[in-house]
């Protein structure tokens, strides 16, 4: 993904320099105007334009709201949950939420393995009060795969605790 950025933005700077130039400004107009079109060029496909192409080299678009049923291996607990996505071309952000806790993605990336993008996370979760002393908070990383309409997630902790789950996009 680092690559492809890269390769992105410095095409569109190198294109958008000679046509500047070729249009008669000199080098340094040249210079102001590829870089300023070059920024916009870059925030609306980050933003906006790369949900809108489908390329093999792309992560999926999981940007959203996500329902769905955690299980946890401690004390063989299953919880409804909640998953909030918000991304873009360059950055992805995941936040869960149960009844008694909310974890936050500390960092995030998308790998891919063959044809298929998994994105792998690192998270803090954080107890409600009531809960501290039997669910303190926890760092953990996860696994997030979107499969034929689902995210299916599984997760580790430093509590030595594992789980999975699998979510559906919310219609809201």
């Amino acid at each position: 993904m680092t690559k492809l950025r890269f390769y992105f933005f410095a095409i569109t700077l190198f294109l958008t320099f000679f046509i500047c130039k070729s249009l008669g400004y000199d080098i340094y107009k040249s210079f102001f105007k590829s870089t300023t079109i070059t920024w916009f060029l870059w925030i609306s496909f980050d933003k906006f334009l790369w949900k809108f192409i489908s390329l093999k080299q792309i992560p999926p678009n999981i940007n959203g709201t996500w329902n769905g049923v955690l299980k946890s291996s401690y004390k063989d607990i299953q919880k409804e949950a909640t998953i909030h996505v918000e991304q873009s071309f360059s950055n992805v952000v995941i936040n869960i939420e149960t009844n008694e806790i909310n974890s936050e993605s500390i960092s995030a990336s998308w790998v891919k393995e063959g044809s298929t993008f998994y994105l792998i996370y690192n998270y803090i979760t954080k107890p409600q009060n009531i809960y501290t002393k039997e669910n303190s908070t926890q760092y953990g990383s996860g696994r997030l795969l979107f499969k034929n309409g689902h995210l299916i997630l599984s997760y580790w902790t430093s509590a030595q605790t594992i789980g999975s789950g699998e979510f559906i996009k919310s219609e809201k």
